[in-house]
């Protein structure tokens, strides 16, 4: 992997079943520029800052072109947006893309990393971590503190 400034690095995958897509993948950039891909490493694509560009991720099929997903993308200075590709199940449908993360240095020149989670996992994450910070009275049932030794409802220790 080419360490980069700016830019974007995407990182491809097929489902399982897709063994006989041996041919890997290629971004377009802007209509007119062409960057080979592979399937499972992350390629660094390195764009000038605060421009968007029009970018394009496809793979050769059967002298087709599939999972063509199509988005457009810009970048700060210092910035370094991480993108997965994900190849359809059905060779003629849409791939999809997701954002992973972004990389920003800092002022000083150290990077820094902020992950961005999908919306379902942090939901999950943060409703979990309540149910553990909650506790209820065995008696009554009314939701105490959890390190409180008596209940403010029925007065009863715990």
């Amino acid at each position: 992997m080419v360490f980069i400034s700016q830019g974007i690095t995407i990182e491809c995958k097929k489902p399982f079943g897709q063994f006989l897509v041996t041919n890997q993948p290629y971004c377009i950039i802007n209509g007119e520029q062409k960057k080979p891909l592979k399937w499972k490493e992350r390629v660094s694509v390195p764009l000038q800052p605060n421009k968007t560009y029009q970018i394009s991720v496809k793979y050769p099929y059967i002298g087709e072109e599939c999972g063509v997903v199509n988005f457009k993308i810009s970048v700060k200075e210092g910035e370094i947006k991480h993108l997965l590709y994900n190849a359809p199940k059905v060779v003629s449908s849409p791939g999809k893309i997701e954002k992973k993360g972004i990389e920003r240095k800092t002022e000083k020149g150290r990077k820094t990393k902020e992950v961005q989670k999908r919306k379902k996992e942090t939901q999950k994450g943060t409703k979990e971590r309540e149910k553990k910070r909650q506790k209820f009275c065995k008696y009554c049932g009314a939701q105490i503190e959890v390190d409180a030794n008596f209940c403010k409802h029925c007065g009863k220790e715990i």
